[in-house]
């Protein structure tokens, strides 16, 4: 059996590995590098993943990657199905024909599950298998909003105040990786301009 391609969404490449009734051999152009694995039934082919790329919120059905194996062996014998094993996320279905990998689900989340690793496994028709490994990113996204410390914040000040009195700090949380954000104050309510809050760290103070 042979592996010959791994194309990704983001990251073509091409994957070679040779199974029964040969000794298996493994290359792949891209991510990975060149490895030898025995020739033992249902043993790891290559010890180079392939490396693939999926957005957090990759939507039903989209495409991630596939992987195609050929064996030598003609008619029935020569005819290979594709299974995901060891580990593979709920969130990602493979083509039993055609080895093409796609989103199944929602459960991907780059904040709970940076990267998943797992194996494809490719059964010709007599029962002989060969396997390769993946290592699939899951890429980060901004799809958590900002949320403040409180809920409200109350805060009193004498009417002589002078100018540049820091009234207040509001903190905020991003539960999204490497996020960043900025404060705005958003009318109504400061229509006189009395209030200026630092884009940077959330500092309220009295302007005028």
């Amino acid at each position: 059996m042979a592996w010959n391609s791994g194309k990704t969404g983001s990251n073509p490449g091409s994957f070679r590995a040779s199974g029964h009734p040969q000794r298996p051999s493994a290359e792949f152009d891209g991510s990975g590098g060149y490895r030898e694995g025995g020739d033992q039934d249902q043993a790891t082919d290559s010890a180079a993943p392939i490396w693939m790329w999926v957005k957090e919120d990759a939507q039903l059905g989209q495409f991630v990657g596939a992987v195609l194996a050929q064996d030598a062996d003609s008619g029935l014998f020569g005819q290979v199905s594709y299974a995901l094993v060891q580990g593979a996320p709920e969130a990602l279905q493979i083509d039993p024909d055609s080895g093409i990998l796609t989103v199944a689900g929602s459960g991907l989340d780059h904040e709970r599950e940076t990267v998943h690793q797992f194996e494809i496994q490719a059964r010709d028709g007599a029962g002989l298998t060969s396997r390769i490994r993946v290592v699939l990113f899951v890429v980060d996204v901004n799809d958590n909003r900002p949320k403040f410390e409180l809920d409200e914040y109350r805060v009193e000040v004498s009417e002589d105040a002078a100018p540049g009195t820091k009234l207040l700090q509001v903190n905020v949380s991003d539960a999204d990786a490497d996020s960043e954000f900025w404060f705005d104050i958003a009318l109504p309510g400061n229509e006189l301009e009395l209030f200026a809050i630092d884009r940077n760290n959330g500092v309220v103070k009295l302007v005028g």
